[in-house]
């Protein structure tokens, strides 16, 4: 991803986010920020691939932020649950 950012004539901040469709199809706009790199957000909860973790990058008014998820290797087994009938 690649980021420009220019100064407007009125004194505010416009930055640009030039990405690959990949990189896009990994971003989500929401009411006050921008993530990209991560499965899925919602509620300021990001969610990441478990076996792969990744990285992103989380953009709100004014900053920048960038952060990473190790792999999360899943349980060897998962126990069974048994129900019976009352």
């Amino acid at each position: 991803m690649e980021e420009y950012q220019f100064s407007l004539k009125d004194g505010k901040t416009l930055k640009l986010l030039i990405m690959n469709d990949a990189q896009a199809d990994n971003t989500w706009i929401t009411d006050n920020m921008i993530v990209s790199g991560v499965h899925f957000v919602e509620d300021n909860t990001v969610e990441f691939p478990y076996a792969t973790g990744g990285q992103a990058i989380v953009y709100t008014a004014g900053n920048r932020q960038e952060f990473s998820q190790q792999p999360v290797a899943a349980p060897s087994a998962i126990p069974m649950i048994f129900t019976t009938s009352l």
